[in-house]
């Protein structure tokens, strides 16, 4: 990602005057009535910094993380930790350069620093986009084009982080393949924080004056506030708003820029840095994004020892040697297109595109990353900055090229097929016994009727379907609600991302996992959803949320043992209570088995074992006055996971939640099924072949 450099290689610690030496400078020139705007619009060198080789290295450190996490390494659980180590050095470097700056002129030229900013990070940046894009025109499918059409403009506009938020991207749990773009987020954070920054230090180095203890003051404030918001909004079901706000993880940048002010008068023992290093390898090797004490005070802590480490790499000394050790600095210089490029490749260098698994997956998409790195550093970045290529008033042509890039990307993505085209729906499996539906009988056993006949026998009024469960419901749902007009029904999907029936703590990969108020909620949402709508049938699909151990009375109760299905079949009878208030038939739905692609952010977690799939659909099977519906024995009918079904390759694409094409093939089943059921009720008689 991008860690700010100067015009010539990457700075390392600040130069310069004091702050108090600056405020004095300030008072003089007020006196003096020197001028301290934008000015002059010659860009001058004075104000450059030495180049840090150790900083190279620790950027190197950092983007290796990234690229053994997004590899799902299991030793680097906590790799993505290394973006706070580039936000910490780019809130560092950005204020040392505009404080050298400062202390050379009394001024900072505003309109320079921005300009250096667009040099140093849009080319490689519009390559990257444009490569994304030719990768739509060929290769994308069609559930991945209209997502991607929209990342691309939140790219180019910066705006990626809050397009997350927007739609509840979550960093660790997505519905499908993942945009070649998601990693954006981060640019847009910094970009952003180029903004915003200079304006805010100006203000504050003018109000130095009065008093030489306001900046670091504010600055410390302003940290503070971070962290405490982030805790404030950290919700573990949905963790965009905490994870990807701008106003959440600046805390990380003002560290840095805090750390700026007063790196020359830091004095730092022979031992600390040596703790700050051990505790940071230990973060990335060892801590899940999902650790809620992470989002209260963890992402602080991260970044603080970040800036001990950035403190003694600035210094001579043995941090300072190893982080310099080769070829830890060159990796450095191409940092931020390895990170550029990174995401894309793996998302189009994917298991089932290469036939490669685990290291040789992982060792191929590393060497092309490094690659498209080291071109783009040598044929984009390095001559950009230099000055090789100069484009003509850049204030009219820079907004050019990004529109036409824009245009080209929208272009890209307006086209695209489906991996499957249903010429009509699938043939489906409804009741043809001559008996009503009894309570918890299997719809899905009743034989057969053809998707013309489940047509014919529709009522005459829509029947009004609710789908809810987890993420997986959610992305059936949407299948339902295309395919269900077919069959009279009107389907209104409130699957709820992270949000099973289970309430209270649970045991997640090693962490205590308090289940969020809008998760344990569901009896006061299932209940405004019958009561609002009236529907005659209510779906609902329960899975990984529920095979979870719990916490019961003060201690850990594992999931399978008595107890645990005594809890879980209670709040399943609660759930089916309040569904079916309002007079509407429930639906039960078998949980499929799970298998994440390791090519996809997603990472295996406990509940998607098999054994406990089982376990969790033996307990469904045991729920009086309801309809089951087998979709484990329909999507897995071999007793294991199977992504292909029907005509449909990979219906589920990341191992977990279905496809475009998948969740249409799931409501071309069950669809039928549920006009079939709604119809035995409204007649209150023999549904006959």
């Amino acid at each position: 990602m991008a860690v700010e450099s100067p015009t010539r290689p990457p700075p390392a610690m600040t130069t310069g005057r004091s702050l108090s030496a600056m405020c004095e400078l300030s008072r003089n020139q007020a006196s003096s009535g020197a001028p301290r705007s934008i000015r002059p619009r010659v860009e001058s060198r004075q104000h450059l910094l030495p180049h840090e080789p150790a900083l190279d290295g620790m950027r190197a450190l950092a983007v290796i993380a990234v690229l053994l996490y997004h590899g799902h390494v299991s030793w680097m659980q906590g790799g993505f930790l290394g973006v706070d180590a580039f936000f910490v050095l780019s809130g560092f470097l950005i204020t040392s350069l505009l404080l050298a700056e400062w202390n050379s002129r009394g001024a900072i030229d505003l309109r320079a620093f921005w300009l250096r900013r667009c040099r140093r990070l849009l080319p490689a940046m519009l390559v990257v986009v444009a490569a994304v894009s030719a990768y739509a025109a060929v290769l994308a499918t069609r559930d991945e084009l209209d997502e991607l059409r929209a990342d691309t403009l939140a790219t180019l506009g910066y705006a990626a982080n809050w397009r997350a938020i927007a739609v509840g991207d979550q960093y660790g749990d997505l519905f499908s393949v993942p945009s070649p773009l998601q990693h954006t987020w981060s640019l847009a954070i910094e970009e952003q924080w180029y903004l915003l920054w200079p304006l805010v230090l100006l203000g504050l180095l003018f109000a130095a004056r009065r008093h030489a203890a306001i900046p670091l003051a504010a600055i410390g404030t302003m940290v503070l506030g971070s962290a405490v918001l982030m805790a404030w909004v950290h919700d573990p079901a949905d963790l965009a708003r905490s994870y990807y706000g701008t106003d959440t993880r600046c805390q990380s940048l003002l560290v840095g820029a805090g750390l700026a002010l007063v790196v020359r008068h830091v004095r730092i023992g022979r031992w600390i840095p040596v703790v700050a290093i051990a505790a940071l390898a230990w973060l990335w090797t060892s801590t899940p994004l999902e650790a809620t004490w992470l989002y209260h005070g963890g992402f602080l802590l991260t970044s603080a020892l970040v800036a001990v480490v950035i403190v003694a790499a600035t210094r001579v000394g043995p941090v300072r040697a190893l982080l310099s050790v080769r070829p830890l600095p060159e990796i450095g210089l191409i940092s931020y297109g390895l990170y550029l490029w990174h995401w894309p490749v793996y998302v189009v260098l994917s298991s089932s595109r290469t036939n490669f698994d685990g290291w040789a997956l992982l060792a191929l998409r590393v060497c092309v990353t490094a690659l498209l790195a080291t071109a783009s550093y040598v044929l984009i970045e390095r001559p950009v900055r230099a000055g090789t290529f100069r484009l003509p008033r850049p204030a009219l042509s820079v907004p050019a090229v990004v529109a036409g890039v824009a245009t080209i990307a929208l272009v890209a993505t307006s086209g695209g097929q489906p991996s499957v085209v249903f010429a009509e729906p699938a043939p489906t499996p409804p009741p043809t016994s001559a008996a009503p539906l009894a309570p918890t009988e299997s719809l899905g056993a009743r034989g057969s009727v053809t998707p013309e006949r489940a047509k014919k026998t529709s009522p005459v009024e829509p029947t009004r379907v609710a789908v809810v469960g987890d993420s997986v419901a959610l992305v059936m749902g949407e299948g339902l609600m295309r395919i269900g007009p077919s069959f009279g029904l009107e389907v209104w999907d409130q699957g709820l991302l992270g949000c099973g029936v289970l309430r209270g703590t649970m045991w997640i990969e090693g962490a205590a996992y308090d289940v969020s108020p809008v998760c344990s909620g569901w009896p006061t949402r299932f209940r405004e959803i019958v009561d609002m709508w009236e529907p005659h049938v209510v779906v609902l699909l329960i899975g990984a949320w529920d095979a979870y151990d719990v916490k019961m009375d003060g201690e850990w109760v594992e999931f399978g043992t008595p107890r645990h299905d005594e809890f879980v079949l209670g709040e399943l009878r609660h759930a089916i209570d309040v569904l079916r208030s309002r007079g509407a038939e429930v639906v039960l739905l078998t949980t499929p088995y799970f298998e994440p692609r390791r090519d996809i952010v997603d990472r295996d977690r406990t509940a998607y074992n098999p054994a406990r799939v089982d376990h969790l659909n033996g307990l469904l099977r045991q729920i009086e006055g309801v309809s089951l519906v087998d979709l484990n024995g329909f999507l897995d009918p071999d007793g294991r996971f199977t992504s292909d079904a029907m005509q449909v390759v990979d219906a589920r694409g990341d191992g977990v939640h279905f496809t475009h094409e998948g969740a249409d093939l799931v409501g071309s089943w069950l669809a039928p099924q549920l006009a079939a059921l709604a119809l035995c009720r409204q007649e209150v008689r023999n549904c006959a072949t």
